[in-house]
């Protein structure tokens, strides 16, 4: 047996009253409700019928049961298990499934390890916070170092399941951090669901449905034995539909993947009548940098005698009306119950909006555009107070280097929140906040920002990244346009230019004193670099929104090419620019902005790898199909007079539809 020691954290109070039965009269509009939650972007649309509440009835995490008006939850959190049972009409709880850990894997000296979770649990325990309650249990791991083969702990894993009073979602979170000092190479952690087909159930899967970015795909093992691999890549979503054996109806477990891109497969254990047993998902990333973490987010819900499709295309397709005919649903089902006398209180809570009266057709057309925005901003601001309302890891989150493209998982990323509180910024969906986060994220995950390393940034106009990397210890020389350029005039007219270092301190970031000992300042046109910077010097170079202002695609293509003799081998660059989101139509190749494409910028991968270099290739952003994701931004914008929050991930630019890109590029010769 391991050593491991209960916790019991206490914060809050968890109400003791019973749950409360759910009426079989509102079944259907709760059904229609959890479908929506299912597909809607992190349960903004979801607005339950159902009076809040949680019973801890057992409190010894080895032997926890917790009750909520839709599941009942037990287990034993010593050895890594929490079973999840629906309760029907009754109260009672059915056949239960098993959400676990399973493994941990990296290499060490060339070889791959493979360490069981649940044999290495250090900690477990239950934190009672208000309105919910979080299980945990953290594991530790050790291996061989020097010639004697001395132990040393390497990482620590922890897996959270926090359970809501008010919501059905079960919200796994699991951190991999690597001890400090040391780096994990290649490392894979695994969820896990087990017990998903068990002999004299009501229902039984036996297929699995996955939303990537190839679309809709179904697997279905058929005579086949062992570990199966049912998926393989990134996905969004998976659905795992409960077909009722001896008739009646079905059930369905959703997951919701907000850490999908990290997705290596998806495997499974189907038994002798071809139903699925035991799930695993297993997640990777290239490296954990010294002391970084890695974040996995899903979650995890199971439906209940659903009478409309459940899945993510049909209720995507009609999000709106099934959202307004369940909440309609509910509450005629609450009145005729009320009439009774035994109903507890369990409307939906009411959102008001005030929109814009429209006057005329351009006067409508205005309006329609302004009330379309106001509700983005409402649904916005109601996200990131949710984000914010959530738990986070301190320090950076690794997620994988990459090239790729803004998107809402990412804003909404524990990433991202780190690197905004470095900077002193609120989170906001903006593709340039975005930037902003992604430039030293990537130069983070490439062991970039650390003492002694050497970095050079182009137009870097009055950002505060080189301030930022100062304070990390790295030295850096800032570059931007003459101020006696002619080019620089728009940019010193707007506050976007650079002509001098005390315009980039930060004192924030770090005293004048360390920031003057650290960053240099010089004027560089980025179509003419120095021939003494070109010496293969500096250990990373960045910029952030200029190459797609150098007069034309080919310009901005050249700079890359050229920018990349500046590093040592080795070396990494990460530039940002407009991406066009249609991959082949036409687009603006020449001007003050030019938008480039997947074309273009596969183009320049090419001569890049001719060149001896490798640009990471990009994460599709057709992927991502999260609410912010699909919602594009029109005038009037923040600065013209319009909400301040408004979503702005994509908007349109010459008549196209772009968003913000950032390219990943290593230094070839190492």
């Amino acid at each position: 047996m391991h050593d491991a020691t209960p916790t019991v954290e206490s914060s809050g109070r968890i109400p003791d009253d019973a749950p409360a039965l759910r009426n079989p009269a509102v079944t259907t509009a709760e059904s229609m409700m959890d479908a929506a939650l299912a597909v809607s972007p992190a349960g903004l649309l979801h607005a339950r019928a159902t009076a809040p509440c949680l019973r801890l009835e057992a409190r010894d995490p080895c032997r926890f049961i917790i009750t909520t008006a839709w599941h009942e939850y037990s287990g034993d959190l010593s050895q890594g298990l929490v079973l999840q049972a629906l309760r029907g009409a009754e109260g009672a709880p059915g056949s239960p499934i098993c959400h676990s850990g399973n493994m941990l894997e990296c290499r060490h000296r060339g070889r791959r390890l493979s360490l069981d979770v649940e044999s290495h649990i250090v900690d477990f325990g239950i934190r009672r916070l208000p309105g919910r309650v979080v299980l945990f249990h953290e594991s530790r791991f050790h291996r061989p170092e020097g010639l004697a083969g001395r132990l040393r702990p390497f990482a620590r894993l922890r897996y959270e399941y926090a359970i809501s009073a008010e919501n059905p979602v079960l919200q796994l979170t699991v951190t991999l951090t690597a001890e400090p000092g040391l780096r994990l190479i290649a490392p894979r952690i695994t969820t896990a669901l087990d017990a998903l087909s068990p002999a004299g159930a009501r229902t039984a899967i036996r297929r699995l449905i996955a939303w990537g970015p190839g679309g809709k795909a179904a697997t279905q093992p058929s005579g086949q034995t062992g570990a199966v691999t049912l998926h393989e890549g990134p996905a969004r979503h998976l659905l795992l539909p409960e077909e009722p054996r001896y008739g009646g109806t079905a059930q369905a477990c959703h997951l919701r993947l907000s850490d999908g891109h990290l997705l290596a497969s998806v495997k499974g254990t189907p038994q002798a009548d071809g139903m699925l047993h035991w799930l695993v998902l297993r997640y990777a990333c290239p490296t954990l940098p010294r002391g970084g973490s890695m974040t996995i987010r899903e979650e995890r819900l199971r439906l209940d005698e659903a009478s409309i499709d459940p899945t993510p295309d049909a209720a995507e397709q009609t999000i709106g009306g099934a959202v307004s005919v369940a909440i309609e649903a509910a509450r005629e089902a609450e009145a005729s119950w009320d009439a009774g006398g035994t109903a507890p209180d369990r409307r939906p809570a009411s959102a008001r909006i005030a929109l814009t009266p429209p006057t005329g057709a351009a006067g409508e057309t205005a309006a329609l555009r302004g009330n379309i925005k106001l509700l983005g901003s409402a649904l916005a601001q109601s996200r990131l107070a949710a984000c914010a309302s959530a738990e986070a890891p301190i320090g950076p989150q690794a997620i994988g280097l990459a090239s790729r493209a803004c998107c809402q998982a990412d804003i909404e990323g524990d990433w991202l929140r780190h690197w905004c509180r470095v900077l002193g910024v609120a989170p906001r969906y903006h593709r340039k906040l975005w930037e902003d986060c992604t430039v030293p994220q990537m130069l983070w995950e490439a062991g970039m920002l650390e003492p002694g390393r050497r970095g050079l940034g182009f137009a870097v106009g009055r950002e505060d990244l080189p301030a930022l990397f100062a304070s990390r210890g790295v030295e850096v020389l800032a570059t931007d346009l003459d101020s006696a350029d002619s080019r620089a005039t728009a940019w010193t007219q707007t506050g976007q230019h650079a002509d001098r270092l005390e315009s980039l301190h930060r004192p924030r970031l770090l005293p004048e004193e360390g920031f003057r000992r650290r960053v240099q300042f010089r004027p560089v046109d980025m179509t003419a670099i120095p021939a003494d910077l070109l010496q293969g010097e500096f250990d990373f170079v960045w910029s952030v929104c200029a190459l797609e202002h150098l007069g034309s695609l080919e310009a901005g293509e050249a700079f890359v090419r050229t920018a990349m003799r500046c590093l040592r081998p080795g070396g990494i660059a990460v530039h940002t620019t407009e991406f066009n989101l249609d991959p082949t139509g036409p687009t603006v190749e020449t001007g003050p902005t030019v938008l480039y494409q997947r074309r273009h910028l596969e183009r320049l991968g090419e001569s890049l790898a001719a060149a001896g270099h490798a640009m990471l290739p990009l994460r599709d952003p057709a992927g991502d199909r999260q609410l912010f994701d699909q919602l594009v931004d029109l005038p009037p914008y923040a600065h013209q007079g319009g909400p301040e929050n408004s979503p702005h991930l994509r908007l349109v630019l010459a008549g196209h539809t772009v968003t913000s890109v950032a390219l990943v590029i290593r230094a070839g010769g190492a």
